[in-house]
């Protein structure tokens, strides 16, 4: 096929799809056979040679994350100017189960793919990486119904290189994106929770909590707008929903390890109530 890249000791298939800061392609590995997802990031992440350095020594970093609930990267790689990670092939995002499909899936089961990311962002955090972009399109699904927490620490790199390069890189997602993160201000695990909050307000009414025709609009309301009141059948969740979207971060769940008890007591009342 035309326009494919070409990365040693790999045959890239075809193009699954783009974002704001790379591309990604499927691939079969030549010596095991093993099919594989292919993310190049985008040109402007190698303007020159240091500051590819600097990402792909990012990268280094982000594959060596080892928990079962993150996409295992199998390698990075720097070649024909394109900085690139191979990875475990998946298919199944969290954002296409959800919808039509809300009122299927009960609010305990919710609950426990919510632990299991974050248990993904305790580890992470734990080594110092905050994932800036969660989100129901980067939590995706093993055969075996594992949610997995992929795109860890891109979006760190594109806002390395904002003021390098295009003024209109996004960094985050508008939908997902906390108080603090939408005010550029110095970001924590905080935002992280914030995120899955908002995920998690997703998975339980099939939309995000905020919408709006523009950015500016978006941003006043996860600024100003109060959170969105849950359905009575589920209303129990409110104040856990209230804890991980709170405007102010200071009122927030602190940490990931608070959220991680928090869940569980609501998993062992959503099982009785259930």
């Amino acid at each position: 096929m035309k326009n494919l890249p070409e990365i040693p000791g790999y045959i890239i298939e075809q193009r699954l799809g783009s974002g704001g800061i790379s591309v990604v392609y499927s691939g079969i590995q030549n010596k095991t056979r093993l099919k594989v997802a292919i993310k190049i990031l985008k040109p402007q992440l190698s303007i020159d040679r240091n500051t590819s350095r600097r990402f792909f020594k990012e990268a280094e970093i982000i594959s060596k994350l080892d928990h079962p609930n993150i996409v295992r990267i199998h390698e990075t790689g720097y070649v024909n100017n394109m900085i690139y990670l191979v990875m475990e092939f998946l298919t199944d995002t969290l954002n296409k189960k959800i919808g039509s499909r809300t009122d299927l899936i009960s609010p305990s089961e919710h609950l426990r793919t919510i632990k299991q990311i974050a248990l993904a962002l305790e580890y992470a955090h734990g080594k110092g990486i905050v994932h800036r972009d969660i989100k129901s399109e980067n939590i995706m699904f093993r055969s075996n119904n594992n949610p997995v927490l992929v795109d860890f620490g891109l979006a760190k790199i594109a806002n390395s290189i904002e003021k390098l390069t295009k003024p209109d890189l996004t960094v985050g997602t508008p939908d997902y994106m906390s108080p603090e993160q939408i005010q550029g201000l110095d970001i924590d695990c905080r935002t992280d929770i914030y995120s899955l909050g908002v995920v998690l307000y997703e998975m339980l009414i099939g939309e995000v909590p905020y919408k709006a025709n523009n950015y500016i609009s978006l941003a006043m309301k996860h600024l100003k707008k109060k959170i969105p009141k849950l359905p009575k059948k589920i209303k129990f969740l409110q104040p856990l929903l209230n804890q991980m979207m709170a405007k102010d971060r200071d009122k927030r769940v602190s940490n990931v390890s608070q959220l991680i008890s928090l869940l569980n007591q609501y998993i062992e009342k959503s099982d009785f109530l259930t």
